[in-house]
């Protein structure tokens, strides 16, 4: 294995591929063909260019750690192995295929479009372990093909994409769990295979979702969705088929079943939609049912909808203990009181939504609106909040008639207040509102209307007509100022506490309820400036209410704390520069045992 020259970089074949990564500073790597020693591959060393064939011999291990990128010729140079025309990875030791949800590993051919561009992973007899997780295998005759012992093989977080057969399980797998085939001739092709279990399998797109062959067969939270046939199954050499479904969706599949002589399929817990027709080798069972499965988005998202009538009512006893995404399985979905296994591979997962009122998975609390609020919840559902801070305490009101005429009292400025229309009070600004209307915040944005930014409110005249400033402090624990009295009083009563807030801007676009002077509700609007504007005109009688002048700013109010919720669950391991540029019409060749299928 070495650096690809630039001769031979440019002699070779994969143009796409390397197109791929021109934009990356790491340099591809041809890999030599024939027996290797022991390897690690890596992503700094990918693309691994494969132009022949490869085998791990006996002894030998070959690792590819997460984020590894293999691409595979479409021609075997040396015309060797079992296919002569198409490249194998061979495997008669060790593999392990180490990617991660957001590193997976990805082996596949340039031409995405073909499902047999070259000939896929050969798991042989003689092979001593291999294991496959948060994989994608695509554009392969067989993209993984294993004869090893169950016990020797593992398919785990896997994706098999536009191949002739996905996986071609001779003996099972000890563990094949959270697998997607999808646009392939075969999606899961299982032979000679007693005991086997596949869990949280989706098989969409595919010409037959899963074919069968002499083997006794338990499918557990399955979906199978759009395939030209869903399940096929026969029996050679008299040697019988069985196989048990549960808690799985069969859906949209023409047919569903294509069964032949000695084979039996015993469904239970499960939804076949449409239902097949009276079937002398199928057993419809207990809390089978025939309805629209109802899935988030068809063909590629088959999550339940929170509507699905195929939430809460499987068996636990024929269900793992996780779903296709790694969620906790039963999930309590349609919040009765008592968790139950949805049918197909996803469990049904409310994301939490903090500020929803509801106790999702991962808050430790949610209340609401109060969320943010002193001595409630906190924003992000994490915990208890902040202990309420000490109320402000209102500003000392001018001299009765100093800052003009009745009904025109003066804006605070600078803690202290101004007094009449003394220059370090600010400009004076008439009030046109009614007794008790409060003044302007000047808390929200330095240099306002009221001159320098301030966390104590002061009052504007006291005279009739005239009401103490509001203010919303800009540190944490200071508490809101309270509105101001009306009347002839000297000074205004000290406010309520109000919310802690580190920033003293507000977030555009956002609403909450706010305290009008009068006592009643009004609508706090955070503007394009981010200013806080509170709303409090009444409604007239049989009309819609009209919003106030900006005069009303400033009343003492709070911003709604934005709620945060969890993001969507990632894309299903990652490969999506996979071009889709349709299916291959079904190959003719049928597969009735493996020595027909070699060549």
């Amino acid at each position: 294995m070495r650096p690809l020259g630039r001769a031979e970089e440019i002699a070779w074949t994969l143009g796409a591929a390397l197109l791929l990564f021109a934009g990356s500073a790491r340099a591809a790597t041809l890999v030599e063909g024939g027996s290797i020693d022991d390897a690690t591959w890596t992503a700094s060393g990918s693309p691994y260019l494969l132009n022949d064939d490869l085998v791990v011999p006996p002894g030998k291990v070959l690792i590819l750690e997460a984020g590894t990128s293999v691409v595979v010729g479409s021609s075997d140079l040396s015309a060797t192995g079992e296919d002569p025309e198409r490249i194998e990875l061979r495997i008669q030791g060790e593999l392990y295929v180490n990617g991660t949800l957001s590193a997976p590993v990805s082996i596949w051919n340039e031409n995405a479009s073909v499902r047999d561009a070259w000939y896929g992973i050969v798991v042989e007899p003689e092979a001593t372990h291999a294991r496959l997780q948060y994989a994608t295998i695509a554009n392969g005759y067989d993209c993984l093909e294993s004869s090893a012992p169950a016990a020797n093989l593992e398919v785990v977080a896997t994706t098999f994409d536009t191949c002739d057969a996905g996986a071609v399980l001779e003996g099972g797998a000890a563990r094949f769990d959270r697998v997607l085939v999808h646009d392939s001739s075969y999606g899961i092709w299982l032979q000679d295979a007693p005991g086997a279990i596949l869990t949280n399998v989706i098989s969409r797109g595919n010409d037959t979702g899963i074919y069968v062959l002499s083997s006794t067969l338990a499918l557990e939270n399955v979906t199978l969705s759009q395939n030209t046939t869903g399940l096929a199954a026969a029996s050679l050499k008299g040697v019988p088929t069985a196989i048990a479904l549960s808690n799985s969706i069969f859906a949209n599949n023409t047919p569903q079943f294509k069964l032949g002589s000695n084979v039996t399929v015993s469904v239970s817990y499960s939804d076949v939609w449409p239902a097949a027709p009276d079937n002398a080798h199928v057993t419809l069972g207990a809390g089978t049912l025939s309805v629209d499965p109802g899935f988030v988005g068809a063909p590629d998202d088959l999550h339940l909808a929170a509507t699905s009538a195929c939430i809460d009512i499987g068996s636990a006893e024929t269900s793992s203990d996780h779903d296709f995404d790694r969620n906790e399985r039963p999930l309590d979905g349609n919040r009765d009181g008592t968790p139950a296994p949805d049918l197909g591979a996803y469990e049904l997962f409310f994301r939490a939504f903090c500020g929803d009122g509801e106790l999702d998975v991962g808050e430790v609390c949610d209340e609401g609106d109060a969320n943010g609020t002193p001595n409630h919840c906190n924003e992000d559902c994490a915990g208890p909040g902040g202990i309420a801070g000490a109320g402000g305490t209102a500003g000392a009101g001018g001299i009765a008639g100093t800052g003009g005429m009745a009904g025109e009292g003066s804006a605070g400025g600078v803690a202290g207040g101004g007094v009449g229309n003394v220059p370090n009070g600010g400009a004076a600004e008439p009030s046109n509102e009614p007794a008790g209307m409060a003044g302007i915040d000047t808390s929200m944005a330095p240099e306002s209307k009221g001159g320098a930014t301030t966390t104590a409110s002061t009052g504007g005249s006291p005279a009739a007509g005239d009401g103490a400033g509001g203010s919303r402090p800009s540190s944490t624990g200071a508490g809101d100022a309270g509105r101001g009295g009306t009347g002839a009083t000297s000074e205004s009563a000290a406010g309520e506490g109000g919310e802690s807030s580190s920033s003293p801007r507000c977030v555009p676009g956002t609403r909450d309820v706010c305290r009008c002077p009068d006592g009643s509700d009004g609508t706090l609007v955070c503007d394009s400036e981010r200013i806080q504007i509170c709303y409090c005109s009444a409604s007239p009688a049989g009309g819609e209410s009209t919003p106030p002048p900006a005069a009303a700013e400033g009343c003492g109010c709070r911003i709604a704390p934005a709620r945060s919720a969890f993001g969507d669950w990632l894309g299903l391991f990652g490969l999506g520069a996979l071009a889709r540029f349709g299916r291959r019409s079904r190959r003719s060749r049928r597969r009735h045992d493996s020595s027909e299928r070699r060549r």
